[in-house]
C-alpha cells in the first residue's frame, strides 16, 4: 500500500532531521578528536617507521601489525595518476596520514576542517585497530545505517522506528568516543543536542510544529545543513541531489506557508494591539484627569495636614507642660509625704525619749530613797556595832560577876546578879532589833 502525502512529508522530514543531526551536530565536533589520534599516531610511526621519508622499497603498508586493511597510498601526493611503482610514499604530515585510511574520492579534504566531510571522518573512525572496538563498531553502524541511507534516500524506509534507530547509533557514537577520550568535553553538549532534536523533531515530523520557537533554536543548523549539501553536491549523484533537493524545498515551502501563517496570526496580534493600546491611552487619559483631579485633593489635604500637625505641635507642647507641672507636683507630693513620715517617727522618738526620761526619774528618786536609807542603815549598823561591843564589854563583865557569884555565893550579890541580867536581856532585845534592820539593808 503506497504511502499518503501525509505519511511520505512526515518521511521526509524524518530524513531531514537525521540529516542534520549528522552533519551538523555530530560530525563537526568529532574532527578534534580524529585530528588529535591521527597526530599522535603519526608523531609515533615518523619516530618509529620513518614515514616521512619512505620509499617505494621499504614502505609501512599497514598502520599496525595484523590489521586487516592496507594503507591506501593511491590517496595522497597525486598517486591516484600513477602505477604502484612510482607512487610517492612519503606521508608529510597527519593529514596525509589519515588520507591512507580512506578511498581516494574521500581524499580531497586539506585539514581537519569543514572539508573534512562526514564519509572521511567516519571511514578513519571505522578504520580498525585505529581506535577502541567499540568505537570503530559504532563508526560502522553511523556510516551504513545513517550516512549510506542519507546519500542514497528511499524516503519509505524513514519510519518512526527508523528514525529512532538512527539516534540510538549516533548516541552509541559519541559516548563509545567519550569512553576512550576521557577528558573529551564536546560529548554531554552533543548528546543533550541530539536529544533536543529528537524531541522537537518528532513533533515537526508530525506536523505540529511550533515555528517561533523552532526557528530560533534550529535556524543556525538549518543553515549550516543548506551550506554543507551544497559543498557535497559533487559527491552526489544527480538523482541524489534532486532528491535531496526535494526534500530541502518542500522543507523550505512548508515553513513558508507556516510563516506566512505566522504573519498573518502575527498582524491580526498587532492589529488587536493596536485597538488594545487606543483603548489603553483613552483610559490612560481619563486616569490623567482623574489623577490630576486626585492631586488637588491631594494638595488640600496636604494643607489640612500641615494645618493638624501644627495644632498637634501645639498640643504637644501644652501636653509636655502639664506633665513636667504633674512630674513636679508629685516630686513636691513624694517630698511631703516623706516629712510627714519623718515627723511621725520623730514624734514617736521623742515620746519615746520622754517615756524613758520619766522613766529614768523615777529610777533616780526610787535611787535617791535607797540611798537615804542605806544612810540611815548604815548608821543604824554603825550603832549596832556600838552596842555589840558593849555588849561583849557586858558579857565579859557578867562573866567575871557571875564567876565572883560563884565564888562568893553570896546572896546579896544575887540581886545585882539579877539586875545585870536585866540589863544584859534588854541588851540583847535592841541586839536583835539591829539585826532585823541589817537584813533589810542586804537586801536592798
Amino acid at each position: 500500500m503506497a504511502p499518503t502525502s501525509a505519511e511520505a512529508s512526515q518521511d521526509k522530514r524524518r530524513w531531514l532531521v537525521t540529516s542534520i543531526c549528522l552533519h551538523i551536530v555530530v560530525i563537526p565536533r568529532l574532527r578534534g578528536i580524529i585530528a588529535e589520534k591521527i597526530k599522535s599516531v603519526y608523531d609515533s610511526k615518523k619516530r618509529m617507521n620513518r614515514i616521512d621519508t619512505q620509499t617505494h622499497s621499504k614502505y609501512l603498508s599497514k598502520i599496525f601489525p595484523g590489521a586487516r586493511r592496507d594503507l591506501n597510498y593511491e590517496s595522497i601526493n597525486g598517486n591516484d595518476h600513477r602505477d604502484p611503482e612510482n607512487f610517492d610514499y612519503k606521508v608529510e604530515d597527519a593529514v596525509s596520514l589519515a588520507k591512507l585510511f580512506v578511498q581516494p574520492f574521500m581524499a580531497k579534504f586539506t585539514a581537519f576542517d569543514d572539508s573534512f566531510d562526514t564519509s572521511a571522518a567516519l571511514a578513519v573512525l571505522s578504520y580498525e585497530g585505529l581506535f577502541r572496538p567499540g568505537v570503530t563498531k559504532s563508526a560502522k553502524d553511523v556510516n551504513f545505517n545513517v550516512r549510506t541511507e542519507w546519500a542514497h534516500p528511499d524516503f519509505t524506509k524513514w519510519t518512526n522506528k527508523y528514525y529512532t534507530d538512527c539516534f540510538r547509533f549516533l548516541k552509541d557514537l559519541v559516548s563509545h568516543i567519550s569512553v576512550e577520550f576521557p577528558d573529551w568535553t564536546d560529548n554531554t553538549q552533543i548528546l543533550q543536542r541530539l536529544q533536543w532534536w529528537k524531541k522537537h523533531g518528532t513533533v515537526f515530523c508530525l506536523g505540529s510544529l511550533d515555528v517561533p520557537d523552532f526557528l530560533r533554536d534550529s535556524l543556525q543548523e538549518v543553515k549550516a545543513f543548506s551550506k554543507t549539501f551544497t559543498d557535497l553536491r559533487g559527491t552526489l549523484s544527480e538523482e541524489v541531489q534532486l532528491q535531496i533537493s526535494e526534500a530541502l524545498e518542500s522543507f523550505k515551502s512548508e515553513l513558508r506557508v507556516e510563516v506566512d501563517s505566522l504573519n498573518i496570526r502575527q498582524s491580526k496580534l498587532e492589529l488587536n494591539q493596536n485597538q488594545e493600546i487606543k483603548e489603553r491611552r483613552d483610559g490612560q487619559d481619563n486616569i490623567c484627569d482623574r489623577l490630576s483631579t486626585l492631586e488637588s485633593n491631594q494638595e488640600a489635604l496636604k494643607e489640612e495636614v500641615r494645618a493638624l500637625r501644627k495644632e498637634r505641635k501645639g498640643v504637644e507642647n501644652e501636653i509636655e507642660v502639664l506633665k513636667k507641672t504633674v512630674l513636679e507636683m508629685q516630686m513636691k507630693l513624694k517630698e511631703k509625704k516623706d516629712v510627714e513620715t519623718e515627723n511621725k517617727v520623730l514624734k514617736k522618738t521623742v515620746l519615746e525619749m520622754q517615756m524613758k526620761l520619766k522613766e529614768k526619774k523615777e529610777v533616780e528618786d526610787e535611787n535617791e530613797v535607797l540611798k537615804k536609807t542605806v544612810l540611815e542603815m548604815q548608821m543604824k549598823l554603825k550603832e549596832k556595832r556600838d552596842v555589840e561591843n558593849e555588849i561583849e564589854v557586858l558579857k565579859k563583865t557578867v562573866l567575871e560577876m557571875q564567876m565572883k557569884l560563884m565564888e562568893k555565893k553570896d546572896v546579896e550579890n544575887e540581886n545585882e546578879v539579877l539586875e545585870i541580867q536585866t540589863q544584859f536581856e534588854t541588851l540583847r532585845t535592841t541586839n536583835a532589833t539591829f539585826g532585823e534592820q541589817e537584813q533589810i539593808q542586804d537586801s536592798v
